[in-house]
């Protein structure tokens, strides 16, 4: 399965653009990066009301303007990843 990071996928363009990819592409995830936890799940739950999204999209708390979000996120992602077996550790 094919994973895409959306950031400030919490609102706006942002969400509509996670609605496309996982409305377009049965084989695709969406990582859904939001600064604020709260929203974002509310944004998960929001897209996962279309039975076809459901279990597609996980929440992934981002700031892109920290640098220790940035790097905590990607070891989070990584992490997820390789529980997946999509990547090995190293």
């Amino acid at each position: 399965m094919k994973r895409v990071l959306v950031t400030g996928a919490n609102k706006g363009i942002g969400k509509a653009i996670c609605a496309k990819i996982l409305d377009d592409s049965a084989n695709t995830s969406v990582i859904l990066a939001s600064r604020d936890k709260a929203r974002g799940a509310a944004a998960v739950q929001e897209l996962e009301l279309v039975a076809s999204r459901k279990g597609r999209v996980s929440l992934l708390e981002l700031d892109v303007t920290d640098k220790a979000s940035v790097e905590s996120a990607a070891r989070t992602v990584k992490e997820m990843l390789a529980s997946e077996g999509a990547i090995a550790l190293a």
